[in-house]
C-alpha cells in the first residue's frame, strides 16, 4: 500500500526537505520487524533510489511507489517507465519522472530530450545526490 503524504507538511527522509510536488514524490514500504511495516517518503524519485541503495543492507524493502507524471496516481515503481532529463527540474535535481504508460514516457522523452529507463536501469545507474553548485 502506498504512503499517504501530507504535501507541504511531510518531510523527505533522504534530504529533510518538505515534500510539496506530487509529480516527483515517492515512497518505500520497509519491513521493520516480522509482519510489521513502515513507509519511507521522499520529495524526489531519485532520493528514493539513493536511500534504497544506501540502506539495502539494514532495511528490507518490500515495495517501491512513485506517482505517474500524467495522472498523479501512485504506481508500482518496479513496473514504471522513467524518463531521465536534465531539462526537467525535480525537487532535488535528479531529473527523473515516472510513467505508468511507456508510450507516454516515450512522448515526454522526445519533448524533454530525455532517456527512457526501466526500474532496473535506474538502480544499475547508481545515481547519487546531485551537486547543488
Amino acid at each position: 500500500m502506498p504512503p499517504e503524504i501530507r504535501y507541504g507538511e511531510d518531510v523527505c527522509v533522504q534530504c529533510g526537505m518538505i515534500i510539496s510536488d506530487e509529480r516527483y514524490a515517492a515512497g518505500l514500504v520497509v519491513e521493520t520487524a516480522p509482519s510489521t511495516y513502515a513507509h519511507r517518503i521522499f520529495d524526489d524519485i531519485g532520493g528514493m533510489f539513493v536511500y534504497a541503495a544506501e540502506h539495502r543492507d539494514n532495511e528490507t524493502i518490500v515495495s517501491y511507489f512513485v506517482h505517474d507524471y500524467t495522472s498523479l496516481a501512485w504506481i508500482d515503481a518496479q513496473t514504471a517507465s522513467f524518463v531521465s532529463s536534465q531539462t526537467v527540474l525535480t525537487p532535488m535535481g535528479f531529473g527523473l519522472s515516472a510513467f505508468e504508460d511507456s508510450a507516454a514516457a516515450q512522448a515526454m522523452a522526445e519533448v524533454w530530450g530525455g532517456q527512457i529507463l526501466s526500474f532496473d536501469d535506474v538502480q544499475k545507474a547508481g545515481i547519487s545526490m546531485p551537486s547543488m553548485n
